[in-house]
């Protein structure tokens, strides 16, 4: 008989504790936020890279549609003018054949003068002769360019040759030049002059390279009593202007920073550091190239490395520096631009004070650049 209610009181108790987490997870559901973020940077920068090899691949593709253009373009003035040629040729032909069948006539008449006047037969058999050969040359000549070829032209020397006397008691003198119908000048285009882009990468040559912001990072290492820390943007902009075999010969352009867009992954010391940088004020942390001593160019494996001297600016004040950079080209022909230099935050007057005089931060700090940029097509001049 107390079996019973102890079942029922169980089965109450079991009832009550379901209702309760019945509670309980609607409580929290409607407290509960999900948040997805990127896992990594280096999966954001594989991306950003795909799509900036993609968009290579884009512009080659458009340089080689309109190269196609062009060459076949050539290719049919090419065919035109070849035509034009041949028309012109053939005339000359049908007017020196004209002209030689209205000369044989009168050799053959001074071949009879020329017997009753017991002149030479062999000279009138030299005329003859020479007819002969010019009609055998003429027509060999309109065969050849029938069948395609218009380097072969008819012997303009035989013409000269052929003498048609005007009075029987005179040497036969010789029948004047044709006059050759004036060809048009013109400069021949070749089917070899058929060309396409390269894809190769110009290393030798001054040229602009405009800096990839989403795929550049740059940033600084700095070193405290507590830990060390870094401090990272990838907001870079700008451009820089060199022959890459010949880097002593001049450097220009600069590389820009948002001030703001510094982060070392901890927001409260951000807040602190984008304060001693003055960014409010002086938004923009900036690098103007001067010019670059070379320690190394190898042209053949496209890389190079040396100092690049520039001005400085952070915090509104600036100052001369010197970077060690390295530089190479890399499959997708972007030329990738690595360096590092030491820095006096008081010479920036980036003044950190210290905490509880137990925290405090070096004054020297490394800062560091990993740009990628891609050369800008030259217009043509």
């Amino acid at each position: 008989m107390m079996s019973k209610p102890f079942q029922i009181l169980g089965a109450l108790a079991l009832l009550a504790w379901t209702g309760v987490g019945a509670f309980m997870w609607m409580e929290v559901k409607n407290h509960l936020t999900v948040t997805i973020e990127e896992t990594s940077d280096g999966q954001s920068d594989e991306a950003a890279l795909l799509a900036d090899r993609m968009a290579a691949l884009s512009d080659d593709l458009d340089s080689l549609i309109a190269a196609l253009d062009g060459n076949f373009a050539l290719v049919g003035q090419a065919i035109g003018q070849g035509a034009t040629d041949q028309a012109v040729r053939s005339a000359v032909i049908e007017q020196r054949l004209e002209q030689l069948e209205a000369a044989l006539p009168d050799a053959l008449q001074a071949r009879e003068t020329a017997s009753a006047l017991r002149v030479s037969l062999a000279q009138v058999e030299t005329i003859l002769r020479l007819a002969n050969e010019q009609a055998a040359v003429q027509t060999n000549a309109a065969l050849v360019l029938h069948e395609g070829d218009s380097r072969i032209e008819p012997d303009d020397a035989a013409l000269t040759d052929i003498p048609a006397p005007a009075d029987p008691l005179e040497e036969p003198p010789a029948v004047a030049e044709a006059t050759e119908p004036a060809a048009p000048a013109a400069t021949k285009t070749s089917f070899l002059a058929f060309k396409l882009p390269s894809r190769d990468f110009q290393f030798d040559g001054e040229q602009t390279f405009e800096i990839l912001g989403d795929l550049s990072r740059v940033g600084f290492d700095a070193k405290s009593t507590l830990h060390d820390f870094s401090g990272v943007s990838n907001l870079v902009s700008g451009n820089f202007r060199v022959d890459l075999a010949h880097p002593d010969r001049g450097l220009s352009g600069s590389v820009s920073v948002k001030t703001k867009s510094l982060s070392t992954d901890l927001e409260g010391r951000d807040e602190a550091m984008l304060e001693h940088l003055g960014a409010e004020e002086h938004p923009t942390l900036q690098f103007v190239f001067e010019s670059f001593a070379a320690s190394s160019v190898d042209a053949e494996a496209r890389t190079l490395a040396g100092t690049v001297t520039g001005q400085m600016t952070i915090n509104g004040t600036t100052k001369t520096l010197e970077m060690k950079i390295t530089a190479h080209v890399d499959e997708s022909r972007r030329l990738v631009v690595e360096g590092e230099a030491p820095l006096s935050r008081a010479d920036y007057n980036v003044h950190v004070p210290g905490k509880l005089g137990l925290i405090s931060t070096d004054d020297e700090v490394r800062i560091w650049i990993h740009l990628r940029s891609r050369a800008k097509a030259e217009k043509a001049r």
